[in-house]
């Protein structure tokens, strides 16, 4: 359910509606990172089809977060 949880608190994150309790998302969003990067989370986060063989849980997480993050602020043009 890791990818699943990421996913939803990075969504509240980035929605604009939710600014109660954004301390407390990022420290569970740093949480779930520190595990990735730790490799606390032994088995892969990806399903086979979703990424290359031998492809490690943080270099997966960490190209699904820019992803995201690229999707959900596509309209906003680059910074400068």
């Amino acid at each position: 359910f890791y990818m699943t949880i990421l996913q939803d608190v990075l969504f509240v994150l980035t929605d604009s509606d939710h600014k109660a309790g954004f301390k407390t998302q990022c420290m569970l969003l740093s949480r779930m990172f520190n595990l990735v990067e730790t490799h606390k989370i032994s088995q892969p986060l990806y399903q086979p089809s979703d990424a290359a063989p031998g492809t490690s849980n943080k270099e997966y997480v960490s190209t699904f977060v820019a992803n995201l993050l690229q999707r959900a602020f596509s309209g906003s043009g680059p910074a400068g």
